[in-house]
Parts: C-alpha cells; structure tokens; sequence
C-alpha cells in the first residue's frame, strides 16, 4: 500500500459520505503491475458497515453482452423483486438471453442498473468494486459508467480499476487532468501512474 495513500483515502472519504445518503464513483487507472488489484483489496476491508463486493472483468467474457452486468445483478440478486415489475423484467432477459429487446434502450438498461443497486443500498450503503474494468463487454461497461454519472445522492461508492490499455477512451473526460474529486456529470478519475 505504500503510494497509495491519496487512493485510499479517496474512497474512505467516499464511503464516509454514505452515512449521510451521498455517494461517488472513483476509476483508479494504471499499468500493469502497479498495484491496482491490491489496493482494491485493501479498500474492501476499509469499511465493515458497508456492503462490499469484489466483481472482476475477464478477457474470457469481454465479447460476452451483459457478462459484467450479470456478475452485479448476481451480487444483488436478492433486491430484484423490490424493483418495478418492468426493470425486473428487462434485467432478467438480458441476463438470460444476453441480449436487448427492440424496447430496451442503453437508458433502460442503465436506469434498471440504477433502480437494482439503489434498493440495494437503501438496506445498506454500498461498495461494488470492479478489477480490470477494461475487460468488461461493452453494453455492461456503458451501464455501469451511466450508474457511476447518476449515484451522487445515492449511498453507493462505485469503484472501477483499470489499466490504461484499452479503457480511458470510454471514459468521460474532463477538461483538467483530476485526480480525484467529484465531477459533475462525470466519473472522477485517478491519475495513470497511481502516484
């Protein structure tokens, strides 16, 4: 963890915030080898009130649609009946099908996304992690960086590590080079080299 102070705190900063009904999203970018898996490790265990859960991107599953949603709306699975009937529905078929309906827009599967963490967290605040962001399959990776944009008032510290390689032209960008801190309407970000 040495280095990785401005990180950590970041997110302790964060998951303090969910006590009071607020949250943010943080992306920790940086090459291979730096340490991104280990300070998501050591972030999980920095908050035992809230409910974190490690999720990880594979290579094996990038081309897969919906491969990385599956993976949260499995870590969430038990607040599915608490969405509207409709968000249920369309989350259960991109699940079991991988595929959108003609109706389903990138909005609906981002709002549904939303609708299922928000109940989540209205039990508990929450900590979805995700290693290697990068390797996620695209319709996943577009639905979570919709939640990340939308979850400043909500108790959810979503947090996304990635290399460099494949990912930042994804990512929303600001005019500054930021660190970290809140963005409106954007993803806060932490700089390449992990300093």
């Amino acid at each position: 963890m040495l280095g990785r102070i401005a990180e950590a705190s970041a997110v302790a900063r964060l998951l303090r915030e969910t006590a009071s009904g607020r949250g943010g999203a943080l992306f920790v970018v940086g090459e291979p080898g730096l340490g991104r898996t280990t300070l998501l490790r050591r972030i999980l265990t920095l908050d035992d009130t809230v409910r974190a859960v490690y999720l990880a991107g594979a290579a094996a599953e990038s081309g897969l649609p919906y491969a990385g949603l599956h993976q949260v709306v499995q870590a969430y699975r038990c607040d599915l009946p608490r969405l509207p009937a409709p968000q249920c529905d369309l989350l259960g078929h991109l699940l079991a099908t991988g595929q959108r309906r003609p109706e389903d827009t990138g909005l609906a599967v981002g709002a549904a996304t939303l609708g299922l963490l928000g109940a989540a967290a209205a039990r508990r605040p929450l900590l979805p992690a995700i290693d290697d962001a990068h390797l996620l399959d695209t319709p996943s990776r577009e639905a979570l960086l919709f939640v990340a944009r939308r979850i400043a008032e909500e108790p959810i510290v979503l947090l996304l590590m990635s290399d460099t390689s494949a990912i930042t032209s994804a990512l929303p960008t600001a005019t500054t080079p930021w660190l970290f801190g809140e963005i409106p309407g954007s993803l806060p970000r932490a700089s390449p080299g992990l300093s």
